[in-house]
């Protein structure tokens, strides 16, 4: 079910990108994406003992897409993965296939401004017990170096979250 949801999750990463109101031009592009260039996805670490500020950071990342530093939209799945539980990435291709999003945006040297909102479903979750789900909802839109803009993409992510020893971890990505 894990593995179902993630591949869900890595499939509907294909078509979208970003840049966030939780501001994305900071500090280093992590190990392992490797680049000359610094990621426009790139945010500072967030307080792991923050249940809202993991969310935030993971939902921004998961939409977060770079075409000057990701070979594919699955460097943002690679980019969340302080905030996941390892087995969420077990089995997942280390590749995703380029679709025509990514390739016109590639096209303009391209990358998502992307927003990230809170969603409360009924009522706020109980930060006291786990496992927990927290709702966030990006807004990505595909932006070019040239001046070029593609179409906004919504995401609503729901994340299951747990506190392993006093981190708080992803472990189910719902769209």
């Amino acid at each position: 079910m894990k593995r179902t949801l993630a591949l869900l999750a890595l499939l509907a990463l294909s078509g979208c990108s970003t840049n966030t109101s939780t501001s994305v031009n900071d500090t280093t592009t992590p190990n392992d994406v490797i680049t000359t260039a610094e990621s426009r996805c790139i945010q500072p670490e967030p307080d792991l003992t923050d249940a809202n500020a993991v969310a935030d950071a993971a939902a921004l990342m998961l939409a977060c897409h770079d075409t000057q530093t990701d070979s594919s939209s699955f460097d943002a799945m690679r980019r969340a993965t302080p905030w996941l539980d390892p087995a969420l990435l077990d089995g997942l291709p280390t590749e995703a296939p380029a679709d025509a999003n990514w390739t016109e945006m590639a096209l303009h040297h391209g990358w998502t401004e992307v927003t990230v909102e809170t969603i409360i479903m009924e009522a706020e979750p109980d930060l006291s017990s786990t496992p927990v789900i927290l709702t966030r909802m990006t807004t990505a839109t595909p932006t070019g170096d040239d001046g070029w803009s593609g179409s906004t993409e919504t995401t609503y992510w729901s994340l299951t979250m747990e506190k392993m020893d006093e981190n708080w971890v992803i472990t189910n990505i719902g769209l």
